[in-house]
């Protein structure tokens, strides 16, 4: 077992995401969870894979890469820092705050700065 449980869950996290893994983000979850952004707050576990679904479309595994730049954990409060870049998109800065509970994500904030490629950046 992991030394530090709220550290392995946000590592599976952001490690699930880059692999476009859905079930495996979702196990991170319950009922009671909350995803809050800046014009977003998906409650329970059906907005959450919504919200979920459509951030993997958006960052394929194999076409996107996904750096993470920052994991700072202190008790059951984890921050995060990465960037990326898809076919599509860039992504220069984006942070989360994940408040773990019982193994699980309870509350989980993302911020970030998404800019369209245009077709001189391609």
């Amino acid at each position: 077992m992991h030394s530090n449980p709220t550290q392995f869950i946000i590592e599976h996290h952001f490690n699930s995401f880059v692999n476009n893994d859905l079930e495996a983000l979702m196990s991170n979850y319950t009922e009671n969870s909350k995803v809050i952004m800046l014009d977003i707050v998906a409650s329970g576990l059906d907005e959450i894979r919504r919200l979920l679904t459509g951030a993997i479309n958006n960052f394929p595994a194999g076409e996107a890469e996904i750096i993470l730049d920052t994991l700072i954990v202190d008790g059951d409060l984890g921050y995060t820092i990465w960037h990326g870049e898809t076919n599509s998109v860039v992504v220069p800065f984006s942070t989360a705050t994940y408040l773990i509970q019982d193994g699980k994500i309870h509350r989980h904030t993302i911020g970030r700065i998404t800019q369209a490629k245009t077709p001189l950046d391609q």
